[in-house]
């Protein structure tokens, strides 16, 4: 009788095990691909990123807001000529 208790018990334990590991081993299967994917990404960005086109964008954007900024400072330059108190600007 108690025999027969202790094999179930273990019996149990062991289907649970083998429940855990099979988990285990998809889960971590997923993070491996997750990991993967994501070095893949990051190779992905850089050669975009090194790109003579993406590059002019980059220049051209920035272009831009350097033109805004010297606009506005003009504009803050031609009328706040007696104030103290400045239009603030944000070369973002």
């Amino acid at each position: 009788m108690k025999d027969d208790q202790n094999l179930i018990e273990l019996t149990d334990n062991l289907n649970e095990l083998k429940r855990t590991n099979g988990v285990d081993k998809l889960i971590e299967a997923v993070e491996d691909r997750s990991k993967e994917l994501s070095q893949m990404a990051a190779g992905a960005k850089v050669i975009h990123q090194n790109k003579l086109e993406t590059k002019l964008q980059i220049a051209e954007k920035e272009s831009y807001k350097q033109e805004k900024f010297d606009y506005l400072k003009s504009l803050q330059a031609k009328y706040n000529t007696g104030e103290k108190k400045a239009i603030p600007v944000n070369r973002n």
